[in-house]
């Protein structure tokens, strides 16, 4: 993967999918426990939310659909 794949020299980085997927739910957590709890989900938690989702785990969840879709539809998926 190449993290700026608009920077003609940018060096390709590695990520593994349960990294992706801890780094939402670490993101995320809080929440899920406020939901879990069955209060009311604070304004907070929502604002905190969608910037992680805008600025952070956004992107993540963009890379492990990707690696989960090339683990069932690409080259290398068990037929």
């Amino acid at each position: 993967m190449v993290f700026d794949p608009f920077e003609p020299n940018a060096q390709p980085i590695v990520h593994t999918l349960s990294d992706d997927l801890a780094d939402i739910y670490c993101d995320i957590n809080e929440g899920l426990l406020e939901i879990g709890n069955q209060a009311p989900v604070s304004s907070g938690t929502i604002w905190e939310w969608k910037f992680g989702l805008e600025i952070h785990w956004g992107r993540h969840a963009v890379n492990a659909i990707s690696a989960l879709h090339a683990l069932l539809f690409g080259e290398f998926a068990v037929k």
